[in-house]
């Protein structure tokens, strides 16, 4: 697989960012061409206009789909400028370049960005896809091609600057695929589909404003030693849990202090003074039958975290059998402002489990005198408003990604990015964000990345190669 570095590109342009974006969606008007090397020595040999559906591409107002092409084989069979026929076998004896691509007049002197989403990816080893844009001259000859490689599923873009595009010059953007005919009878060659945003995820999504009816329970564990004590279902507000339709609040637990003051079980008071002896967990979750034999995503934002240092918080997916033993149990810390989630698989919610979900609450009961003590206020991501603001002003590629990724930012305000895995544990953060950003350390697999830009956030995915 072909390597690519890609170098962080941040373009300021004062208040206003000229910039042309287009999209598989924005672009019906596509063109065809075939270039051809000799497989011998890699030599340019010829080429020609082509028709699009003759080119394998199959194009739709949301998407365009890339097959290796298989026309040729039965067309050009006899023909030696294409085809070795001399062991008795049909050889090809050139490779293409088939490009399935739209020319704009209208794109010239400004930037330019293309991008988009591969929602399917199968094709065989021996094809690759590029996603491009050409500057050529008025012969046609290429004065800036950039270009990024569609080799896995996800978000790509692809950008080029204002001067590239000077006046005059004729703009293409697209696709190319490469490698030799194919044989029809070959079904197992694949396809890309590629789109102008990602697919909705499967599986079941919840929030905080999705999941109102809330319940409440508070497990305990001793000071002494850690053991598990006893636990009781309990009241939302008693919890100190304040859930709107908009948000959940949670605060440490004062409610016991005064309620169980002289109980043993709870206070040691022989040295005058109140000592906790137990340690809770104050649970608020809400319990959804329907979510079983499906994936779930519960995610949300953390907007205010002032919580003191003694007490911290998780958010959590609990898949549990009827007897509520603990079957999963997947979560992620919350422990200042910002996006997270928290994902289980559709294997481990099998029909059956009993599936909850919410945030708990880890500390001692609290002095309610102690007006220090803090909250913790979770709602809904931000509104897709102001995603789209933080998305129209970065641009992430390539996606996926394996050593480095380029962020290109019209904007002068800073970009702080944040990496988390599925689990929602963070992974990376980087600040101030001006140089290329380095990944190679991170496994394979699917990333969130949350992007701030000033005061606004966006999350995208990210797959790691």
């Amino acid at each position: 697989m072909k390597k690519i570095t890609l170098i962080l590109s941040i373009v300021f342009l004062g208040n206003t960012f000229a910039q042309n974006s287009v999209t598989v969606e924005t672009s019906q008007a596509w063109n065809a061409y075939v270039n051809t090397f000799n497989v011998s020595d890699g030599q340019y040999a010829f080429g020609f206009a082509y028709g699009v559906a003759d080119n394998q591409a199959t194009a739709t107002t949301t998407s365009v789909t890339l097959e290796p092409n298989i026309k040729l084989w039965d067309l050009e069979a006899a023909n030696p400028a294409w085809f070795d026929n001399s062991s008795g076998s049909q050889v090809p004896v050139l490779t293409l370049e088939s490009l399935t691509y739209v020319e704009d007049p209208t794109l010239t002197s400004d930037a330019l960005t293309f991008s988009g989403n591969v929602s399917s990816y199968d094709l065989d080893i021996n094809y690759n896809v590029i996603a491009f844009i050409k500057v050529l001259a008025a012969d046609y000859s290429p004065l800036t091609v950039e270009s990024v490689d569609l080799d896995a599923t996800g978000d790509f873009s692809v950008s080029v600057t204002a001067a590239e595009t000077a006046a005059g010059a004729i703009v293409q953007y697209g696709f190319a695929m490469y490698g030799l005919p194919a044989d029809p009878a070959d079904t197992t060659l694949g396809s890309v589909v590629i789109g102008a945003q990602a697919p909705p995820p499967s599986g079941n999504s919840v929030t905080v404003e999705t999941s109102q009816a809330w319940n409440a329970y508070v497990n305990t564990f001793n000071v002494s030693d850690g053991q598990y004590a006893f636990g009781f279902a309990y009241g939302v507000a008693d919890n100190q849990a304040t859930a709107t339709t908009t948000s959940v609040t949670l605060e440490p637990n004062i409610k016991l202090w005064d309620l169980e003051a002289a109980n043993p079980a709870w206070f040691d008071n022989s040295s005058g003074s109140q000592v906790p002896v137990l340690t809770l967990e104050s649970l608020t979750y809400v319990e959804d039958p329907t979510l079983t034999s499906d994936a779930l995503t519960f995610s949300g934002n953390v907007s205010s975290y002032d919580l003191d240092i003694n007490y911290n918080v998780i958010a959590f997916i609990k898949v549990l059998a009827a007897d509520y033993s603990p079957l999963t149990v997947e979560s992620v810390d919350l422990d200042a402002t910002g996006d997270f989630s928290v994902s289980v698989t559709a294997a481990e919610t099998a029909a059956g489990a009993i599936v909850q979900y919410g945030f708990a609450m880890y500390g001692l009961p609290a002095d309610p005198a102690d007006t220090t003590l803090g909250s913790v206020v979770i709602g809904n991501p931000p509104a897709s408003g102001l995603e789209d603001n933080v998305l129209n002003a970065v641009k992430m590629f390539p996606n996926p990604a394996k050593d480095t990724v380029q962020f290109s930012v019209n904007s002068n305000e800073n970009l702080d990015i944040q990496i988390f895995d599925m689990l929602g544990k963070a992974v990376l953060r980087v600040d101030n964000v001006r140089n290329a950003v380095y990944v190679s350390e991170l496994n394979s697999g699917l990333y969130f990345v949350q992007m701030t830009l000033g005061t606004q956030k966006a999350t995208k995915k990210l797959v790691i190669k």
